[in-house]
């Protein structure tokens, strides 16, 4: 018998006997998952790390009390003293009457799942990472004659499978796949040194793109800054590039969670309904789609996912809520539950998406006669409470429409409901690597904080 299947099945009456000793409701989250990576350095192999790891996280409910544990031990001994544990806890926690699982109704897995999986990723062996990193850093290294160094460079592949019971007879299973690439490169001249990145990542081998190619953008992106100097403050038109925007995107979803709108904690709190933006701006939430990192067929805790607007044309859709949240809110979770098996179901995300525009990147630079793109950010910067946004940046300025001298060290600072209303173009240059996907987009003005 497969050794899995045997682990399933020892998992799944362990859910029958916990459910036998009292307990009225119970799930157990499996995770099975295999990471190996490569980093290379002057040609040679630097670090070879692979991390094998596999365990169970068990939940009790019981008179709405909570016992929660996980272990790596999935012998018959260890599957049973984790639920001896979890039930004695089940019955000494705190009586909260918003605990429990998903109705037994919400779980029904109607679609396919989504092709997440590729055997060819699950066959990567460490020559073929080993070598694709040694050449993305000769790659690198050979572009320009000003890149002296790479802080980093490395590809590596992942493989998981996860699964899910609980005490109402729901279980379903799904593996996953993702294989990297990355180049972070460090570019001097006249004694100024500047460095960026470059990935890509993909849930299927075939997708990726090549990594000579990602290590030759990463120096590109480092020998473009150099020269870069402060400029004097101004409140100006920005543009930023489709990474700026995906952490952009993933700070303002951050604002949508349902458990911050219920404590009043967010600045989007009353808005449900209402325009927070320009209505160029839409973002969905999709975890159906095929090969993207963020799909899944089901969440943390067994909801099916979906396609669903949170900002649709600049309206506020929905906040965000996992069941226990939801339950506190009196509002319906949305399938966006985030978990390990060594944590608790939390609000979380599965592909986020800014929609991309008509507007060709060039065009979002034309008729500005002084702005300036940013391409990366430090720093958090977001106050999720009153929306204020401040973060330092490097980027290009923006003369007359046309790209000119690089630009360090300036704080882009700002509001995110003024921010979001302000923006008066989206780009059709949609990026998505990773679980966001964004174009570039452009504020109307934001303030520019430099000499």
């Amino acid at each position: 018998m497969d050794h899995r299947k045997q682990q399933l099945d020892q998992i799944k009456r362990l859910v029958d006997r916990v459910k036998r000793g009292g307990a009225e409701q119970v799930d157990a989250f499996f995770e099975w998952g295999r990471n190996t990576e490569v980093s290379a350095r002057h040609g040679e192999v630097e670090n070879l790390k692979q991390a094998v790891s596999t365990g169970v996280g068990l939940r009790v409910f019981r008179e709405h009390r909570l016992g929660f544990g996980y272990t790596s031990d999935l012998t018959r001994a260890g599957l049973a003293q984790l639920g001896e544990r979890v039930l004695a806890l089940a019955k000494e926690t705190a009586a909260d009457e918003n605990n429990g699982l998903p109705a037994a109704e919400s779980l029904r897995l109607e679609r396919a799942h989504p092709d997440i999986f590729d055997p060819a990723v699950e066959a990567i062996d460490n020559d073929w990472l080993v070598k694709t990193a040694i050449a993305m850093e000769k790659e690198a290294l050979a572009y320009d004659r000003r890149v002296k160094t790479c802080e980093q460079v490395g590809a590596g592949a992942n493989v998981a499978r996860v699964a899910l019971i609980n005490s109402a007879g729901f279980f379903a299973e799904y593996q996953v796949s993702a294989v990297w690439c990355m180049a972070d490169v460090v570019a001097e001249e006249n004694g100024q040194k500047q460095s960026n990145y470059y990935f890509d990542l993909s849930t299927h081998r075939g997708d990726l793109r090549d990594p000579l190619w990602v290590a030759r953008m990463g120096a590109w992106r480092a020998v473009r800054m150099l020269g870069a100097k402060k400029i004097p403050s101004a409140e100006l038109p920005v543009v930023f590039e489709p990474d700026m925007a995906k952490g952009f995107v993933g700070q303002l979803v951050s604002a949508l969670n349902g458990d911050l709108a219920y404590k009043k904690s967010t600045f989007l709190v009353d808005k449900l309904g209402e325009k927070i933006a320009s209505p160029l701006v839409t973002v969905v939430d999709d975890g159906t789609l095929a090969r993207r990192s963020g799909s899944r067929p089901f969440d943390g805790e067994g909801l099916p996912t979906r396609r669903q607007a949170l900002i649709d044309k600049g309206v506020l859709q929905r906040f965000v809520y996992d069941t226990y949240t939801a339950n506190k809110a009196h509002a319906k979770p949305t399938g966006m539950a985030s978990r390990s098996y060594q944590s608790l179901p939390s609000i979380g995300s599965n592909n986020l998406l800014l929609e991309p525009g008509a507007t060709p990147p060039a065009e979002l630079l034309k008729g500005i006669e002084r702005g300036l793109l940013v391409t990366s950010m430090m720093g958090s910067g977001v106050n999720v409470v009153n929306g204020d946004y401040s973060r330092g940046a490097n980027g290009l300025l923006i003369e007359r429409g046309e790209l000119t001298s690089p630009v360090q060290e300036v704080t882009i600072g700002g509001n995110m409901l003024q921010m979001l209303a302000d923006i008066d173009a989206v780009g059709s240059d949609l990026d998505w690597r990773g679980s966001i996907g964004a174009p570039s987009i452009r504020f109307r003005k934001l303030t520019v904080s430099g000499l």
